[in-house]
């Protein structure tokens, strides 16, 4: 599938990149192994649970993804479903 003229499974790799560039304050981009899944990626999925980012929290199959700043992630639970 292809989303604005990016390939739909690109978006792995630009949150394996932006994962990175947390954790390692000096980080120099570098050559991954062409062979590995970035969605598998260790320091992807460990950022990812930190729900510190809307890029690395937000679900590949539900709505839209905005690069936009939030005060606050809002998540659908039981107690806050949304309408």
């Amino acid at each position: 599938m292809i989303l604005d003229g990016i390939l739909y499974g690109n978006i792995h790799y630009l949150r394996r990149f932006f994962a990175y560039n947390l954790v390692h304050d000096e980080w120099t981009p570098e050559v991954f192994d062409s062979e590995a899944n970035p969605a598998d990626d260790s320091i992807l999925e460990n950022e990812s649970s930190s729900m510190y980012s809307h890029l690395l929290t937000h679900s590949d199959c539900e709505e839209f993804y905005i690069p936009q700043e939030f005060d606050d992630i809002i998540f659908e639970t039981k107690e806050t479903p949304v309408k």
